[in-house]
């Protein structure tokens, strides 16, 4: 056997002397893997909303609802909620998705009553919401919480009015 020791010729300084000398070539350590799960953090995420909405009618036959207000939610600061006008059934739906549009990205929420439609009519309506997905910082939160939608018609018919939309809840992204 031969037990003679690989060396490898590599440079020292030597008192500002370049001198060549022969040092051990030992083989590669073994590299560690190392799997971090990252845990999305829990925020609150709370604010009020302030807007408007209007009902009316495209194609002369087609019932339309949207919703169009701002305001300041927690962790997003000041956003925009918007609902685009789209085409109701026969009677107003039983949820309102809206989109808030912040300066890190946007989220998609779904505030709904529980039982029954919402009714623009009432002045008043506990409900529920649930984070559908986003977009930037936002692209993987989730989250839930509880709601408050204040309606008030703004015209005898109830087709346009205002709306306070009050959420509670957590986030996590």
């Amino acid at each position: 056997m031969d037990r003679r020791k690989r060396i490898a010729p590599q440079v020292e300084l030597l008192e500002g002397r370049s001198l060549l000398s022969h040092v051990p070539v030992l083989p590669a350590a073994p590299t560690a893997q190392v799997s971090a799960r990252v845990r999305p953090r829990v925020y609150p995420l709370n604010g009020t909303i302030n807007g408007s909405y209007a009902v009316g009618t495209s194609n002369g036959t087609d019932t339309t609802l949207a919703f169009r207000g701002t305001g300041v939610v927690t962790p997003f600061g000041t956003v925009t909620a918007t609902l685009p006008p789209r085409i109701l059934p026969a009677t107003i739906p039983r949820f309102i998705d809206l989109n808030f549009t912040g300066d890190s990205g946007s989220l998609d929420i779904r505030f709904t009553k529980g039982r029954g439609p919402l009714n623009l009519n009432a002045p008043q309506q506990q409900g529920q919401f649930k984070i559908l997905g986003g977009t930037g910082r936002y692209a993987q939160a989730s989250g839930n919480g509880n709601g408050t939608l204040t309606i008030t018609p703004g015209s005898a018919d109830g087709m346009t009015g205002q709306f306070v939309l009050n959420l509670k809840g957590r986030t996590r992204y």
